[in-house]
C-alpha cells in the first residue's frame, strides 16, 4: 500500500515505523527538516519537507496514487485540509487527528465526512476517559476494552495482603474463578514476565489479567475488598486534557479542584467551568499551595504539566498525603521511567492515546483492537479468524506463537471463552493476544490478512 503520513512527530514516526515493518510504501510529510532527517536515519521511508495542507506538497508525496492518508500534524487545521485534498484525489481512506470536536457541527452540515475525513480521532478525549476510569477504580493501573463489552484487560499492583500473594498461579484459591481469567503478564522490577502455571506471585507485582468483566469484578472483590471510591480530586495544570477530565468528573459528582500557575489561565478556567470548581492560582510544587487546597484529604492527584515537573509534583503530592497520584507524560518514553517510580501510581499520555486510536483504525479488517500498554513494552491485539485462515480447527496448543506472546482469551458469538490449550479455533472467533512489541509483526503474519483496508 502507498501510505502518506502528515506529521513526523512521535505519533507520526511511530505509525511510520509500524507500517514500514508490515511492508507498506510510506511517505512522511512535515515542515521540520531536522525531524525528517532523524526519522530517515532509522526508517526506510520517503520524506517530503513541506506543509501537508498544500496540494503541491501532497502531489510530491504521491497523493494521486495513495491508498491511505494519516493526518497527525500538530495543527488540526493542517490535518483537516490534508484530508480534504486527499479525498479530491480519491484516496481510499483518510484518518484525521483533531484536538476538539468543535471543528465539526452536525446541525450545520460541517461533519467529518463533508471535510473528506473517513475516521476522526480525538486523543485528548480518549486519554481523559482512561484517566477517569482509573480515578473511579483506584486499584487499576491500566484498562483495555475489546470489541465485546463483556471482556477487558486490567492491570493492578498486587497488595502484600491478598489471598494470592505468595502463591503460584496453579495454587489460586478459587479454581472456578481462575478458569474464567488469564494472567497474561507480570511487570516485576522493571521487566515483563509471561507467566506459567508454576509462576509465583509476589507483593507489588503488577498483574495484567484478561477475562469476562463479571469475573474481573469477582477478582477485584477478592483482592481489594475495602477500596474506597474517590470523592476528592486535585489537578495540577489547566490544559485541554485537564478540562476534559474535570468535565467528566463533574458529570459523575466527584469534587475537583485545580491548581494553575498562570493567573490569566486560572481566571479563564474559572469562567470556562462556570464557578463549579475551585481554581487556585499558584505553583503545585509549593507545599503551602498543596496544603491550602487540601492535599491531605485528596483521593486522587493528577498532574498535567510538563514531564519533569509532573513527576516532581506527583512525588510531592504523595509525600503530603494524596492517596493516589497520576502523571501525564508528553513524551511516551517517560511512561516507562514513571512505571519504575513506585510512588507514582500510573501515568497517561495523549500521544499514546492517539497511537492506540490509530491502531484501532488501520490495523485491518480482521484486527478489531490494537493497543499499546503504557507500563510494559507490550501490545494487545484482537484478531478475527477469517474463513480462509489456516488456524481454523487448530487447537491453541498447536499454534506456533512468537516468543513472549500469549493468547489471553477467545470471544465466540459474544461469549468469552478461556484460552485453554485444547480449545479449537473456529471461523469468526476473535482471539485476544498480548505480546512484546518485537513479536507483533510475526503475530500479524499468523493471524492477519494481507491488506489493511
Amino acid at each position: 500500500m502507498h501510505i502518506i503520513i502528515v506529521g513526523a512527530g512521535q505519533v507520526g514516526s511511530f505509525m511510520a515505523s509500524t507500517l514500514c515493518t508490515e511492508g507498506n510504501n510510506v511517505v512522511l510529510v512535515d515542515t521540520n527538516e531536522a525531524l525528517l532527517e532523524d526519522t530517515q536515519e532509522h526508517l526506510d521511508v520517503m520524506t517530503i519537507n513541506g506543509n501537508g495542507a498544500r496540494v503541491n506538497v501532497l502531489l510530491k508525496a504521491g497523493i494521486d496514487k495513495a491508498d491511505l492518508l494519516i493526518a497527525v500534524a500538530t495543527h488540526s487545521e493542517t490535518n483537516i485540509l490534508s484530508c480534504q485534498i486527499a479525498k479530491h484525489f480519491k484516496v481510499n481512506k483518510t484518518v484525521c487527528r483533531v484536538s476538539s470536536e468543535d471543528y465539526f457541527c452536525d446541525c450545520e452540515g460541517f461533519t467529518p465526512e463533508n471535510y473528506g475525513i473517513d475516521q476522526v480521532i480525538f486523543p485528548t478525549d480518549e486519554c481523559a476517559k482512561k484517566i477517569v476510569t482509573c480515578i473511579q477504580r483506584p486499584e487499576l493501573k491500566e484498562y483495555v476494552e475489546f470489541s465485546s463489552q463483556k471482556a477487558a484487560l486490567v492491570s493492578f499492583s498486587l497488595p502484600p495482603v491478598s489471598p494470592i500473594t505468595g502463591k503460584r498461579i496453579y495454587e489460586f484459591p478459587d479454581e472456578e474463578l481462575i478458569a474464567k481469567l488469564r494472567i497474561c503478564a507480570i511487570y516485576r522490577r522493571g521487566r515483563m514476565i509471561i507467566p506459567r502455571g508454576k509462576t509465583k506471585l509476589y507483593a507489588y507485582d503488577e498483574l495484567y489479567v484478561a477475562g469476562e468483566i463479571s469475573a474481573l469484578q469477582e477478582l477485584r472483590k477478592m483482592i481489594f475488598p475495602d477500596v474506597d471510591k474517590a470523592s476528592k480530586v486535585i489537578i495540577s495544570g489547566v490544559t485541554p486534557l485537564s478540562l476534559k477530565v474535570v468535565e467528566q468528573l463533574n458529570e459523575i459528582g466527584i469534587n475537583v479542584s485545580l491548581i494553575e500557575s498562570n493567573p490569566t489561565t486560572a481566571e479563564s478556567a474559572v469562567a470556562t467551568l462556570e464557578g463549579k470548581n475551585i481554581v487556585i492560582n499558584g505553583d503545585a510544587t509549593d507545599p503551602r499551595i498543596l496544603e491550602e487546597i487540601g492535599i491531605d484529604q485528596c483521593d486522587a492527584f493528577l498532574s498535567t504539566v510538563n514531564d519533569e515537573t509532573s513527576i516532581l509534583t506527583c512525588l510531592l503530592a504523595k509525600q503530603r498525603g494524596a492517596k493516589k497520584v497520576y502523571a501525564v507524560a508528553d513524551k511516551p518514553d517517560y511512561l516507562e521511567i514513571i512505571a519504575g517510580i513506585a510512588a507514582i501510581d500510573t501515568a497517561f499520555s495523549v500521544r499514546v492515546a492517539a497511537v492506540n486510536e490509530l491502531l484501532h483504525t488501520i490495523r485491518g479488517e480482521n484486527i478489531k483492537v490494537g493497543a499499546l500498554l503504557k507500563r510494559i513494552p507490550a501490545e494487545v491485539l484482537e484478531f478475527e479468524v477469517s474463513p480462509k485462515s489456516k488456524l481454523t480447527a487448530l487447537k491453541i496448543s498447536e499454534i506456533k506463537l512468537p516468543a513472549n506472546t500469549i493468547i489471553a482469551m477467545v470471544i465466540r458469538n459474544d461469549v468469552v471463552i478461556p484460552a485453554t490449550g485444547e480449545l479449537k479455533l473456529e471461523t469468526g472467533d476473535r482471539v485476544i493476544t498480548l505480546s512484546d512489541k518485537l513479536s507483533v509483526p510475526a503475530l500479524q503474519r499468523i493471524f492477519a490478512r494481507k491488506k489493511l483496508l
